[in-house]
């Protein structure tokens, strides 16, 4: 693989072709990007291609859940690398080309030598995911990089949740990783040689074909669509603007066939949990998983958890003094219900009305995080508690 010289800035030019290549990977991350059955065809054929496979009959289903409907007396699923390697190969469960079978980490761990770091970062940040460091094989010593996508982790851990689901390959949230391969080539920061460039432009034109998964096999291969509907909450980020699954009153995901998914902030849940609301007693026999059961809480709401399982307040209500009629008590939260450790809710009373929020543990009275609360919020157009 040929490359420039390492770069300590980026020019005009260069940062011209970032914004672009970041704008023009938007549109594939879109759960509604238009679907092109004869590009991801195509791609996939390619893929086959690269390691003397032959291409078998396509079939395209509505969701992952009608692909396991179908996949489910099927044979064993040619398998691809995991995480943000996967399809670069094609099918990495067969034998790979001579000179073949380090091709993503190649590109990976290249990087780390040829270009900066800051800059690679910038690339990370504007195509939505965070740049990973490491120092590992296939070479001992490389320093080499790559990136970590939270909203791609997220969706597709909602999708495959349910160990009953047939987990695919990814091509919907390939274009995460892909869009910062090609971010950088067409910036000029990287030249791949031929090899790489032809199976990279394969698994851009898959991602962006609007195709969700796929499941190849020897004798088939088929291809999911995304979800018709997908609900999200933005995360904040201290690398790059993440998204992740979460309605509180319905499906996160809902695909064509019907096929639904739901997500709790980012959390896959049962159904019964969004549609119906767990009780506290249910919640706590329902599930030993501490993430769930976080999940559950959160949905019925700390107040009312609190007084279903008796806990009492560090000190008894205060009066609130920021605000005349309000209440003010804290509550210690056991280690196994804590989406962190260290962390306590204040509850706020007022009148009939009883609002809950998680507080950092550090925070050693009601009053304490009252006040922290009321700076916090100072000049906003609403009530913490509202």
């Amino acid at each position: 693989m040929d490359s420039e010289k390492p770069l300590r800035r980026l020019t005009v030019g260069q940062e011209t072709k970032l914004l672009f290549a970041a704008n023009r990977w938007r549109r594939p991350l879109e759960p509604h990007h238009p679907v092109d059955p004869a590009a991801a065809e195509a791609a996939l054929t390619r893929m086959y291609e690269f390691l003397n496979v032959p291409m078998p009959p396509v079939v395209w289903v509505d969701s992952p859940g009608a692909a396991t409907e179908l996949l489910r007396d099927a044979g064993e699923m040619l398998p691809a690398a995991e995480g943000y390697r996967s399809g670069l190969y094609g099918i990495d469960g067969l034998d790979p080309m001579p000179g073949q079978s380090w091709l993503i980490e190649g590109i990976g761990w290249t990087l780390g030598d040829e270009v900066d770091e800051s800059a690679l970062a910038l690339v990370a940040k504007l195509m939505g995911t965070e740049l990973q460091s490491w120092y590992a094989p296939p070479v001992e010593g490389n320093h080499g990089y790559g990136t970590l996508s939270p909203s791609a982790s997220a969706i597709r851990a909602t999708v495959f949740a349910d160990r009953s689901v047939r987990a695919g390959h990814d091509a919907w949230l390939t274009a995460y990783w892909v869009g910062f391969y090609d971010a950088i080539g067409q910036a000029g920061l990287i030249e791949y040689w031929p090899a790489a460039q032809e199976r990279l432009d394969a698994l851009m034109a898959l991602a962006d074909s609007g195709a969700g998964w796929w499941w190849p096999f020897r004798d088939r291969c088929v291809i999911s669509l995304r979800p018709v509907e997908m609900a999200t909450e933005h995360v904040a980020s201290a690398h790059s603007p993440a998204v992740r699954p979460h309605r509180a009153d319905g499906p996160a995901m809902t695909f064509l066939d019907g096929w639904t998914r739901y997500a709790w902030r980012g959390v896959p849940v049962p159904e019964s949990l969004i549609e119906e609301g767990w009780t506290a007693e249910r919640l706590l026999h329902e599930t030993w998983d501490p993430e769930l059961r976080r999940c559950a809480i959160e949905r019925l709401g700390w107040h009312r958890f609190l007084d279903a399982t008796g806990l009492q307040p560090t000190t008894p209500p205060i009066p609130d003094p920021s605000r005349p009629g309000r209440t003010l008590a804290l509550y210690d939260v056991p280690e196994d219900l804590a989406r962190r450790g260290g962390v306590r809710v204040l509850v706020l009373g007022e009148g009939g009305r009883r609002f809950s929020m998680e507080v950092t543990g550090f925070h050693h009275g009601p009053l304490e995080v009252g006040s922290y609360l009321a700076g916090r919020y100072r000049g906003a157009d609403h009530d913490p508690a509202s």
